[in-house]
C-alpha cells in the first residue's frame, strides 16, 4: 500500500504542474494569462457548488472538500465523503459541457459582431478544460485517495467509468458527433 502524501506534498505537484505549463505556455510565445477565463471559471466552478449545496447541503459539501484535501475522513462520513465528492466532480464535467455549449451559442449569435466571437470561443473552450482538470486532476485523485482509505474500497465515484460517461458525450459533441450520440448512445460509441 502507497503511504498517503502529505497535503505540502500535494501542494508542490500542483504547483509544479502549473510551472510546467507556465513554461510550455512561454516557450510558444504565449502569456499564461491566456488560459484564464473568467466567465468559464464561474461556470465551472459557481455552478456545481451551488447545485451541490442544493442536493448536499453545506456541511456535507464542507466536510467532503476537508476529506478530499487532506485525504482523510472519518470512519462513520467516509461514504457520504465519497458520494458528495463524486456527485461534485460528475456535476463539474457536466458544467464544462454547458459552457462549451453555451459558448457556443453565443458565438453563433455574435457571428455579425466580430469583436464579440474571441470571448464566446474562450468560453467555448475553456470551461471545457478547467472542468477536466478540476475532476481528473484535482477531484479524481481525492476521490481515489479515499477509496483506498475506506473499509470497502469499492466506491464508484472514484473509477474511470463515471467520468468516460461525461467526458463521451462532451467530445461527442464537441467533434460534431452529437446526432450519432443521441442515435446510439454512449455504448454506440467506439472509445478506445
Amino acid at each position: 500500500m502507497n503511504p498517503r502524501p502529505s497535503a505540502w506534498g500535494t501542494l508542490a505537484g500542483l504547483l509544479a504542474a502549473v510551472a510546467v505549463l507556465g513554461l510550455m505556455m512561454f516557450l510558444m510565445g504565449r502569456p499564461l494569462a491566456l488560459l484564464l477565463d473568467v466567465p468559464s471559471l464561474v461556470i465551472t466552478t459557481v455552478i456545481p457548488v451551488c447545485i451541490l449545496l442544493g442536493t448536499h447541503g453545506p456541511s456535507q459539501l464542507l466536510s467532503a472538500l476537508r476529506a478530499g484535501a487532506s485525504g482523510a475522513s472519518r470512519p462513520e462520513a467516509m461514504e457520504q465523503d465519497l458520494v458528495v465528492l463524486g456527485s461534485l466532480r460528475q456535476t463539474i464535467l457536466g458544467a464544462g459541457a454547458l459552457g462549451a455549449l453555451l459558448g457556443c451559442l453565443t458565438m453563433l449569435w455574435s457571428l455579425s459582431d466580430p469583436a464579440r466571437l474571441g470571448p464566446a470561443l474562450a468560453v467555448c473552450v475553456l470551461s471545457p478544460f478547467y472542468a477536466v482538470v478540476a475532476s481528473e486532476l484535482l477531484l479524481g485523485p481525492w476521490i481515489r485517495r479515499l477509496d483506498r482509505s475506506s473499509p470497502t474500497g469499492a466506491h464508484q465515484g472514484g473509477e474511470l467509468g463515471d467520468a468516460k460517461a461525461l467526458v463521451v458525450p462532451l467530445l461527442a459533441t464537441a467533434t460534431g458527433c452529437g446526432p450519432l450520440l443521441l442515435l446510439f448512445g454512449p455504448s454506440g460509441l467506439a472509445m478506445t
